[in-house]
């Protein structure tokens, strides 16, 4: 069952005020108890702390406080993990550096 979460409105635990802003997210769900629990997951993400917006961010703040600390320490083995970062210090984020997440588009990566 695939069900496209919609989360329009929250509070912001900064200013305690009510903002308007659309995030969406489609899980698949054996049921409705399941899809609640993702949509509270979801919510739980996108109200916290550690949430920035994709296009205010730059790539190397990215990579260093997002990428390599929440997914490629916990997901990859040691040796892999060493691999990439070897590959990210020394040809990505060279190439990278100076753009924003929403400014990076598919001829960068092809170049």
């Amino acid at each position: 069952m695939a069900i496209r979460n919609r989360f329009s409105s929250y509070v912001d635990p900064k200013t305690g005020k009510k903002k308007r802003n659309r995030k969406y997210k489609t899980i698949i769900a054996r049921g409705q108890r399941q899809a609640e629990r993702e949509l509270a997951k979801f919510v739980a993400e996108v109200t916290g702390d550690g949430y920035f917006e994709p296009e205010k961010i730059n790539f190397v703040d990215f990579v260093q406080n997002e990428w390599i600390p929440k997914c490629a320490k916990k997901r990859l083995a040691p040796t892999t993990f060493e691999n990439y970062m070897e590959c990210v210090r020394n040809r990505i984020l060279p190439a990278f550096q100076y753009l924003r997440m929403d400014q990076i588009k598919p001829k960068h990566i092809i170049d």
